[in-house]
């Protein structure tokens, strides 16, 4: 006999969540590493992936591109540096995009603390030297 089969499976697929850390405790006006990954879900290589990040600290959206491609079920990461402008909640953004997958996002927010003072006076750099 001659027929035709035709069967259809609906499914949806959930974008992963981007991932976004910080060495140590933030501190206003200091220096600090931020981590941003994700999971490749795909059962292909995610290829030109790049990552876009705002937040306060960062004069404009960073743009980091990934030198290698990203194999199935691996963490496409990146890191940058940030430096808080003031104490208290700030939030990070992060985007990622890539020729096989897009519209993967992520944020964290978190507290700054303010940086260590001796009695309101801020300790003296090393480098700088006082005339009384």
């Amino acid at each position: 006999t001659k027929f035709d089969y035709f069967a259809q499976d609906d499914f949806r697929v959930r974008n992963p969540d981007i991932k976004i850390t910080i060495d140590g405790t933030p501190r206003s006006r200091e220096e600090c590493n931020v981590t941003v990954k994700v999971e490749n879900p795909l059962p292909i290589p995610l290829k030109n992936g790049k990552f876009y990040i705002q937040g306060a600290g960062l004069e404009k959206q960073l743009k980091i591109e990934l030198s290698e491609n990203v194999p199935p079920g691996e963490l496409a990461t990146a890191s940058f540096k940030l430096t808080p402008p003031w104490a208290g909640r700030h939030q990070i953004t992060a985007k990622f995009s890539s020729k096989e997958l897009r519209d993967v996002d992520g944020f964290l927010s978190f507290m700054v603390a303010t940086p260590p003072d001796f009695n309101g006076i801020p300790p003296i750099d090393s480098n700088e030297s006082y005339q009384i």
